[in-house]
């Protein structure tokens, strides 16, 4: 395969999913630069590896699942940076409540919910994202959405 065939196919690929990626990060992040920073890193790793992305049977869940990895290492490390941030997503109190809420979680609770209730994602999908066995997944998020009940309370 020539390489224009190859960049324009890229292209294409790009296109057609930056916003849905974008959007799969941003739930994860909470926050626009952080998505932002993190879908770019997301298709630059699916790009080094296009010759055999292309190739395989859903290229689209491959970039998925590194956009979450990119996405979920993007919030630990600024959860190291930025113990407190102040970010509201929307206008309407109660999306300005769940976000203040979900940011009190732990890094990988924050996408472990962000993931299966926000994206719909089922626990085998979320298991090879986060490289945790499926039964894992059932407890992490068992234990996120009880660590978002106490949050939500408190923030009530």
């Amino acid at each position: 395969m020539r390489a224009d065939t190859a960049q324009q196919e890229f292209e294409t690929f790009f296109c057609a999913h930056r916003e849905a990626i974008l959007r799969l990060t941003f739930a994860i992040t909470g926050d626009h630069d952080s998505a932002s920073d993190a879908t770019q890193e997301a298709f630059v790793k699916v790009l080094d590896k296009w010759k055999r992305v292309r190739e395989m049977e859903s290229p689209e869940a491959f970039l998925k699942k590194v956009a979450a990895r990119c996405a979920i290492d993007h919030l630990r490390s600024r959860t190291r940076t930025e113990p407190e941030r102040d970010q509201a997503v929307s206008t309407t109190s109660d999306n300005v409540a769940v976000r203040q809420a979900l940011s009190k979680l732990k890094p990988d609770q924050q996408a472990i919910l962000a993931l299966s209730v926000g994206e719909g994602w089922s626990y085998a999908e979320i298991s090879e994202a986060m490289k945790i066995p499926e039964g894992t997944v059932a407890s992490r998020i068992h234990a996120a959405k009880e660590a978002f009940r106490r949050q939500w309370g408190d923030e009530r």
